[in-house]
Formats: structure tokens, sequence, C-alpha cells
């Protein structure tokens, strides 16, 4: 009950503290679905796109991403910016949920969530203001279970 009510206050804050800059699809809210059961992130094997585009690291551009029991299994570059991702640049939606309930500098500055499913739609992270280029910006699609 204690992560419900975590991840809910979350959704509150975002909605009322933050500005996505412009039109969304998917409205800041719980990370939790009102309408369907939500796998348990660390163990579920599922498949998505995420894409990075901003920040200065090596995770950049699109990939195809396939989890099986929480572990990123295969990685597929999709464009020529994906060619040179490192293992363990690409986070999980385990991950990203995770990081979305941090505080201070580590928290999100945008944070967009499917309501059916759970799944980040649209993630921003924006880091030390006083750092150049160490924001990071994600947009997840294409999700499926696989099982």
């Amino acid at each position: 009950m204690g992560k419900i009510l975590r991840v809910l206050g979350l959704g509150v804050v975002l909605v009322g503290g933050c500005s996505s800059g412009g039109g969304s699809t998917s409205p800041p809210g719980p990370a939790v679905s009102t309408t369907t059961a939500q796998p348990d992130w660390s163990t579920a094997s599922y498949r998505y796109t995420i894409e990075s585009s901003c920040g200065e690291r090596a995770f950049l551009g699109t990939f195809h991403v396939t989890v099986t029991n929480g572990r990123i299994t295969t990685v597929v570059p999709v464009d020529d910016r994906a060619a040179h991702v490192v293992d363990g640049d690409l986070p999980t939606i385990a991950d990203l949920l995770q990081r979305a309930q941090a505080d201070g500098l580590a928290a999100p500055s945008e944070f967009h969530v499917d309501r059916d499913t759970g799944v980040p739609t649209t993630i921003r992270f924006e880091g030390d203001p006083n750092a150049i280029d160490d924001e990071e910006c994600y947009r997840i699609s294409g999700y499926a279970p696989v099982g």
C-alpha cells in the first residue's frame, strides 16, 4: 500500500509541479492502472521500443528491446544513432519506474504513463542544472508482454 501511495503522490506532484512544454497524448498520472493488473516489472517478460534523444551519452537512438524475467535479453538498434550502445546503458521499464520515485535532482522533470498498461511513455530527467548535457530523454512505444 505504501508503494501505491508513493506512486500516487508522484503523480500529484508531477501534475501540479511541471509542464511538458507541449501537448501530450498521455497526461501525467500514477504508474498504477485502475483497469488492469500490473506485472511485477522486476520479473516480467516483455518487449518495447525505446528512443533516447538527449544528453551526451553512448545510449542515443532508437532500440527494440526484449526483457525476459526482468533482464534485457535482446537489443536491436533501429537507427544509425543507435549503433554504439553499451550493455547496461539501456533501462528496463522497472528501472524507469524506480527512478521515477527519486527525489531532488534525480527526480524526473517529466513523466507520462499509459494508464492502461502502467508503462512509462515519456520520461525526462534534467539532472544537475549546473552540468552540461547530463539530461536524459526517453520515449517508450510498442510495449507488449511476452509469455
